[in-house]
């Protein structure tokens, strides 16, 4: 079987590289289409980039630099002119198309498969649905794309959700036999069989940028309250970003002072999986939130974890085997209560979480694709 990825986006993360190294186990031949505009730039993992084709065994990419960067506002005619460069470079015949995003690249599956009949499926990523917001009238060729793809994949249901309100009950319907929920991925390196069970106190931790919409203004609040109520709560704060000062200024003013400790972002993964290993719990309830793939990283090291209801990564886990709580965010004693059950009942949370983030293996989720690809 023949894959043709269509990615506008493989530079921004490192989920592409797992997706499309894992697949090589199942004997696919890959070719791996990435738009670019002429200005851009790109980093890992191909950062002394040329316009030349890089292939390897069952591997070929292609590097397609050719329109300049007015044109990300002609989506239409963006998307038809790639259609057509990309038969000039890649044999597509008998292949299946995977978009990785709905717009950029759905764009140019949908074209293909008006003029050469080529199946695909299409990714609906948040920048998709941030577009989708902000100009209505993409509203119409989004629908074209979504309905005459093979599948549809959202990496939450959140994002699904949040998504379809931009479409009537009618083509909504058209849609839903085709939709898949099929979640980031983590790799074997994150898990950690041995978490320790804290003893005498609580160790919280955030990892991440200091947004707004992160709310660790209010994680502190929270976490002051608990202290309020007695428990022995530390929050450990790891970042930089836009809030860092308020951060700061709020934590300085609190009477629980010496409970916080904010230090700078790490990005050493190692460095990374050890900040989670010498907490206990992972506090993010975060909103707008994608997916969130922190939260798995967490988990996979044996920490229960908090996020916010209806947001990011919602709706994966049930209450049999559950890992955390969410929050609403905009009902603090409720909150409150629901932290506090969280660390009365730590144990029963905390044996759960190994159980679940292996669910999310990368090895679990290629098999998810590959039974996508299989039923086309």
């Amino acid at each position: 079987m023949k894959i043709v990825h269509i990615c506008s986006q493989y530079f921004t993360s490192k989920l592409y590289l797992y997706l499309i190294d894992g697949l090589k186990k199942y004997g696919y031949k890959q070719l791996i289409y990435v738009p670019l505009n002429k200005s851009q730039k790109t980093s890992y993992p191909f950062s002394n980039f040329d316009d030349r084709r890089k292939s390897t065994e069952n591997e070929t990419y292609i590097f397609d630099r050719y329109l300049n960067k007015y044109f990300r506002y002609l989506l239409l005619t963006r998307t038809f002119i790639y259609s057509r460069r990309i038969a000039k470079f890649i044999d597509i015949k008998n292949s299946i198309i995977h978009a990785h995003t709905l717009f950029s690249s759905g764009g140019i599956a949908y074209w293909l498969n008006k003029r050469y009949h080529i199946n695909y499926i299409v990714a609906v990523r948040n920048t998709d649905l941030e577009l989708i917001n902000r100009f209505k009238f993409y509203k119409i060729f989004a629908y074209n794309i979504l309905k005459n793809s093979k599948s549809i994949i959202f990496i939450s249901h959140s994002l699904k959700n949040k998504f379809l309100e931009n479409f009537s009950n009618d083509q909504i319907n058209t849609l839903n036999y085709k939709i898949k929920i099929i979640p980031n991925g983590i790799p074997e390196f994150w898990i950690n069989e041995e978490k320790a069970i804290p003893a005498t106190h609580f160790n919280f931790i955030y990892q991440g940028n200091f947004l707004k919409r992160k709310n660790v203004l209010y994680s502190i609040s929270l976490i002051e309250s608990l202290n309020d109520r007695g428990y022995k709560c530390n929050f450990n704060i790891f970042g930089e970003g836009e809030e860092k000062n308020d951060i700061i200024n709020k934590i300085n003013n609190s009477k629980f002072y010496n409970n916080f400790t904010i230090n700078s972002w790490v990005k050493n993964m190692e460095d990374i999986k050890n900040n989670y290993v010498s907490n206990d719990i992972y506090i993010m309830p975060s909103s707008g939130e994608t997916f969130g793939i922190a939260y798995l990283e967490a988990l996979a090291c044996g920490l229960p974890i908090v996020y916010k209801k209806d947001d990011g990564i919602d709706g994966f886990f049930n209450h049999e085997n559950p890992v955390g709580v969410a929050l609403n965010v905009n009902d603090f004693e409720n909150d409150l209560d629901k932290l506090q059950n969280l660390l009365d009942n730590y144990s029963e949370y905390q044996k759960n979480t190994l159980f679940v983030a292996k669910k999310f293996l990368w090895s679990n989720i290629l098999e998810m694709y590959k039974n996508v690809y299989d039923e086309i």
